[in-house]
């Protein structure tokens, strides 16, 4: 669908989920990721909408990142509640972006614009 992609976690949604629930969910969705980045093929994320929280996560799985460019908002904003980005892919982050521009992501909380993503992987 033009002008989406994934908007992350529904927050409010585990809020009315147990711990266990929650437990579950994010082992099948780690198990999920773990099986797409272990294709034996490449993998594309194209991304025309916001990537947010486990959205971003989930394209930083892909060995390749193609983006619109009227992408606005690319961002962990989880970290804005204090709730760490979950999935463990911000070490994949670290190799494109450089261990300060990913600091600077989850701690100050930016939603990036495609652009600006292209000028920090420079």
């Amino acid at each position: 669908m033009p002008g989406s992609f994934c908007a992350g976690a529904d927050l409010i949604e585990w809020h009315t989920m147990s711990q266990m629930q929650v437990s579950k969910f994010l082992i099948n969705l780690h198990a999920a990721l773990g099986t797409l980045e272990n294709l034996p093929v490449p993998t594309i994320t194209t991304i025309d909408g916001p990537a947010l929280g486990d959205g971003l996560e989930l394209t930083l799985t892909c060995d390749l990142h193609v983006a619109g460019s009227s992408v606005t908002k690319l961002g962990l904003p989880e970290t804005k509640l204090s709730i760490i980005p979950g999935l463990g892919r911000m070490q994949c982050a670290m190799q494109l972006l450089g261990l300060f521009k990913v600091k600077n992501l989850i701690f100050m909380v930016h939603m990036l614009t495609v652009h600006k993503v292209c000028e920090w992987g420079n």
